[in-house]
């Protein structure tokens, strides 16, 4: 049973793991939640008992499909309104890039070194989906045409053609090529443990 007894967050040598992240968002006592995306209203929320917000500098960045558009600290008198166990509203100025999956991210940062982290360390973060991306529909050329004989379907269309079999894709053709050497049939299998 050794590799039961070494679950934990951190190794034995002091290495995260990975789901010491997953605990940090978990357990982090401050948080940013849409009220209206639309208008760019958000509320700050922190379960802090005694800690002000005046400690942290909320920064947020305005991301389309993973690029920075826009970033920007939002002023301290809106953040350092939310007392200990309470909440604040804040209104930010979100422009929206057409076409495009727009994500806005809340980083709460240290604003001075303490005991145990440098300033400029990550508390906390939350991340809000503004746009989904949208992705024009590809309209397909020429005419498709579906038979069935004998339980097996061919599909033929232009340049290409697939054929199935017993219920399994078993050619798929581009042209001349052929892609497909025997009939696909499902291959359900996982990595063997200890337990195996």
């Amino acid at each position: 049973n050794r590799y039961f007894c070494a679950n934990g967050i951190v190794a034995a040598d002091r290495t995260p793991h990975p789901a010491a992240r997953e605990v940090k968002k978990c357990y982090q006592t401050l948080r940013v939640t849409a009220l209206n995306l639309e208008r760019g209203e958000f509320l700050l929320e922190t379960r802090q008992m005694f800690c002000a917000v005046s400690n942290y500098r909320l920064i947020w960045t305005l991301e389309a499909d993973g690029k920075a558009v826009d970033s920007c600290a939002v002023p301290a008198e809106q953040s350092s309104q939310t007392p200990p166990g309470g909440t604040a509203q804040i209104c930010l100025p979100i422009k929206q890039p057409p076409r495009a999956l727009t994500t806005l991210t809340f980083r709460w940062l240290q604003k001075r070194d303490t005991l145990w982290c440098e300033a400029g360390y990550e508390q906390a973060f939350d991340q809000e989906i503004i746009r989904e991306r949208t992705v024009e529909p590809e309209h397909a050329k020429g005419e498709i045409t579906l038979s069935e004989t004998n339980g097996e379907i061919t599909v033929l269309g232009a340049g290409f053609s697939a054929h199935f079999a017993g219920g399994a894709l078993a050619s798929w053709r581009h042209g001349e090529q052929e892609y497909i050497a025997r009939p696909l049939k499902p291959n359900y299998y996982r990595a063997m443990t200890d337990n195996d």
